[in-house]
């Protein structure tokens, strides 16, 4: 993942729109919409395991190269 994905937030934001609309009124779900939303959900969870995958290398990388300066000295 080397370019700045914004699927995961875009996906958060749809879905929360398509849930505002029925605040008032409430949400009935057949089995295929529930099974889309199941769907959407494990896509958006893939997508945020991922960045935090991508956060935690850089973390972790930036924490060795820190070990390797303090090394050097």
């Amino acid at each position: 993942m080397s370019r700045m994905t914004y699927q995961l937030s875009d996906g958060l934001a749809a879905l929360g729109g398509a849930f505002s609309a029925c605040a008032e009124t409430g949400v009935h779900m057949d089995t295929v919409s529930v099974g889309r939303l199941v769907l959407t959900l494990a896509a958006l969870e893939k997508n945020a395991r991922l960045l935090e995958n991508e956060i935690s290398r850089h973390r972790w990388n930036e924490a060795a190269r820190s070990e390797v300066a303090l090394c050097e000295f």
